[in-house]
């Protein structure tokens, strides 16, 4: 699986995992019994236990793409009801007419959940204009959790709301951190060592028939894992598609 969408704080999770895991530390053994991959790996880490903490752990990265899967969700679900509204064969002019504001002035189209952050956050400042004069017309409008289409459209623009304050956090954490070229160069080096370490693995596991033929997943299994969930979140990948599971037999060193 790519690494390439992983964060710095997520890779460093994997470079830890290959250090200090014994079934990941047994498979590169076999696989390097010289330590040439492990001590690169050191020194991997020791680069990013120099980085200040707001650009190592990138919490409000993280946050911000958590916080966008809730408000796309929040978006599908008010685009999907207000079809539905419209389109029921027993529609009242009241169901219209909220449906009708909700798929004009909320959520026009799915495409919503497929905007840049900062453009999410800016229709959500378009939406909030709006809102207040259709608060009795939506409120009429129960909706399946007991509450009204005016508190789903609410939730709405809040969750939007909360997108963009973790944006303007996190631009304040990389306004004050140092060193951000540091993390900039650190992080693709990072992943290209770990695509040539997968790279060299397969070369090995062809070359050598000694070696197990599933190694590449013995050393890679939490890497791969990460990546999947990772790809999942952002809807790259389906939740029925689980990673293989990891090998469990003991491996032995290349003599």
């Amino acid at each position: 699986m790519s690494l390439q969408y992983l964060s710095l704080s997520q890779l460093a999770l994997i470079v830890n995992d290959l250090l200090n895991d014994p079934k990941r530390a047994a498979a590169l053994q076999a696989f390097d019994p010289t330590g040439r991959v492990g001590r690169r790996l050191d020194k991997r880490k020791i680069e990013l236990d120099l980085l200040p903490d707001a650009l190592k752990k990138i919490p409000q990265a993280e946050r911000a793409s958590e916080q966008d899967l809730d408000h796309d969700e929040r978006a599908r679900c008010l685009f999907r009801f207000s079809e539905a509204l419209r389109r029921w064969p027993e529609r009242t002019p009241a169901m219209v007419q909220a449906a009708s504001f909700v798929l004009t002035e909320v959520v026009p189209s799915l495409e919503v959940t497929r905007a840049t952050y900062g453009e999410q956050v800016a229709h959500v400042e378009a939406v909030r204009k709006h809102v207040a004069s259709a608060k009795e017309l939506l409120t009429a409008i129960p909706t399946p959790d007991g509450k009204d289409l005016d508190q789903w459209v609410t939730s709405f623009v809040a969750s939007g709301d909360a997108l963009g304050q973790i944006l303007k956090d996190r631009g304040d954490e990389l306004a004050d951190a140092k060193d951000r070229r540091a993390a900039t160069v650190l992080r693709p080096r990072i992943i290209g060592d770990l695509a040539k370490l997968r790279d060299d693995v397969r070369q090995a596991v062809e070359e050598d028939e000694a070696l197990p033929r599933d190694l590449e997943a013995r050393i890679f299994a939490y890497a791969d894992e990460l990546s999947r969930l990772d790809q999942q979140r952002r809807g790259g990948a389906s939740p029925s598609q689980p990673a293989p599971a990891e090998p469990s037999e003991p491996v032995e060193p290349r003599g």
